[in-house]
């Protein structure tokens, strides 16, 4: 049966619907595979170049320049002798000896440089793990676990789609097949109200451990009483969400903040200028005046991160303060990108109610087996229906 003849005439509109949120996720896929490969590469080879190489000490500095030499010799050999567009035997043979031999030599070669750019790497590592905006989710290592998670995620929502989600369908199989539809949607109806309720408790635990929304306030009725004698009510979830929305607007005005100076620190970390010494108290006091911070925190704790001007300071790390809140906010925003889980989870649940919609509307093919089906991943791939 032709999947755009079957059942409504609108299930067709639903199915391109899925179709492009699949499309959408798949593109999203790509892309962060991109970033976490970029993130790790950056993060290792930062690390390598600014590890120094000592006898029995760590050899990460040198395998990392002796990669980096090896390479660079590789290329320059690769387009120094390539064959071009008419080549011969001869030249051809010479290519393939000379890209080997090149990063051979290249890999010796990076003895020269052993101890080449360790203070200048090392400082900005410490930049980017101590004073940039990735401290604020964890350093390099955190923004890859985010990365990590996400890609998870959003493999996840993308098998729910394509019905290759982790099932046990030994029951389906065993299911006439009038009755295949019913068992479908309960499994599917099941599975949505997990991820449903797995996200609205895991948001109530996150407003609650990290953004501290408290879990019992003083009844309205009791606030005459003395403190003593009140009685102490639940807040609904509606509350603690709004703490964690509060809490999270001071979140991004901080983000805000720290980019801002981290355009100020680069071209000082690009020169090679240690990270925490170039912040003196006059410019330090001039950066804190370009943003309204009482809008966001109290004025007396936003006067208090205010330096004096008349004293000596030889350190300064370019790192946002939290006004108030103690301790500065190394991995602040880990707790917001916390809530990367629960609205997976979210989205999940309803791929699996759009998922029920397809099949109601006969634009998802209920075999067991279809699940195991080569997929076409043209562009105007749809779902199958039951024949």
């Amino acid at each position: 049966m032709d999947s755009k003849n079957s059942g409504p005439a609108w299930g067709p509109k639903v199915a391109h619907i899925d179709a492009l949120w699949t499309r959408l996720e798949t593109r999203l896929c790509v892309w962060v595979v991109i970033a976490e490969t970029l993130a790790l590469f950056f993060w290792i080879s930062l690390k390598g170049l600014a590890t120094d190489t000592l006898p029995g000490g760590n050899a990460a500095g040198l395998i990392c320049r002796v990669l980096f030499s090896a390479t660079f010799a590789g290329i320059v050999a690769h387009f120094v002798s390539r064959p071009g567009q008419n080549p011969t035997h001869a030249r051809q043979q010479l290519h393939r000896i000379a890209v080997p031999v090149g990063m051979i030599l290249g890999g010796f070669a990076a003895k020269a440089w052993l101890h080449f750019g360790v203070s200048y790497f090392g400082n900005a590592l410490n930049w980017l793990i101590n004073g940039s905006v990735l401290s604020l989710v964890g350093g390099p290592r955190g923004l890859v676990t985010r990365l990590t998670l996400w890609l998870a995620l959003l493999g996840a929502s993308i098998a729910t789609s394509r019905g290759k989600h982790i099932h046990i369908d030994v029951a389906a199989r065993y299911v006439p097949t009038q009755f295949r539809l019913p068992a479908a949607l309960l499994g599917w109806a099941a599975a949505a109200a997990v991820c449903f309720a797995a996200s609205y408790g895991f948001i109530d635990h996150i407003a609650v451990a990290e953004f501290k929304a408290k879990l019992e306030v003083d009844c309205a009725d009791d606030m005459s009483k003395p403190v003593a004698q009140r009685r102490s009510c639940p807040t609904s979830f509606g509350e603690r969400v709004g703490t964690v929305r509060h809490e999270v607007r001071k979140d991004l005005f901080l983000l805000a903040r720290q980019a801002s100076l981290d355009l100020q620190t680069l071209p000082v970390v690009l020169r090679g200028k240690p990270c925490d010494r170039y912040l003196t108290p006059s410019t330090w006091n001039t950066w804190m005046r370009s943003a309204d911070w009482k809008a966001h925190f109290a004025p007396e704790a936003v006067d208090a991160q205010l330096l004096d001007e008349t004293e000596r300071r030889d350190s300064q790390l370019p790192l946002v303060p939290y006004p108030g809140g103690g301790e500065r906010p190394s991995g602040l925003l880990v707790r917001t990108a916390d809530f990367l889980f629960p609205f997976g989870l979210l989205m999940i649940g309803l791929k699996f109610l759009l998922r029920m919609a397809l099949a109601l509307l006969g634009q998802v093919n209920l075999d067991p087996d279809a699940a195991h089906a080569e997929e076409n991943l043209g562009a105007d791939a749809t779902h199958e229906v039951t024949p």
